[in-house]
């Protein structure tokens, strides 16, 4: 009667472990090394996924400054006919590749910085979170050619992001070489 009643219950839990399985999701993968120094700079938005706090934005760009062991942000955007700021500061949270990296712009809150990709030139760079909600496609100039618009496309979509939500940033009010 044991024995039964084990082979029930075991049988029984594999069952329900079985049917709540979650299969493990393909781990991300950042930039092997990111050089802060090139990096920081401004960075103009060419698409990303559509978030509540970037609602209405066009010509939305990033500027990161190294100070110490800290990254100063000013994110920027014109909607509703005036121009949107916000600032925050941002700080290396893998050392070793520097792709990782938290930003907080109200306190106590923080968020996940992730760089995926960055070009050896530094010109292009993909930007998510671990959990794959939030992408941008980043880049030195205000327009980028259709074919480095596909090769990023491509790389986000290697690395499992939904390449689909991707929303183009009008970015009219900068010519490809005006700086904001």
């Amino acid at each position: 009667m044991r024995r039964l009643l084990k082979l029930l219950l075991s049988t029984g839990l594999a069952l329900i472990l079985g049917a709540c399985q979650i299969q493990p999701s393909k781990l991300l993968v950042t930039a092997k090394y990111v050089d802060l120094i090139r990096y920081q700079g401004v960075w103009y938005e060419i698409a990303a996924f559509p978030n509540r706090f970037q609602k209405n934005c066009q010509c939305t760009t990033a500027r990161y400054t190294l100070i110490k062991n800290q990254i100063r942000v000013m994110n920027q955007c014109y909607r509703n006919k005036a121009w949107s700021k916000i600032r925050g500061i941002a700080w290396v949270v893998d050392k070793k590749s520097q792709s990782k990296l938290k930003v907080r712009f109200f306190w106590p809150l923080t968020g996940n910085y992730w760089i995926l990709y960055v070009s050896n030139d530094y010109r292009y760079a993909l930007v998510t979170t671990p959990d794959r909600n939030y992408l941008w496609i980043l880049a030195r100039k205000a327009i980028i050619s259709a074919f480095e618009y596909q090769k990023l496309v491509a790389i986000a979509a290697s690395a499992g992001l939904n390449v689909h939500r991707l929303k183009k940033t009008a970015q009219d009010c900068y010519t490809a070489n005006s700086k904001p």
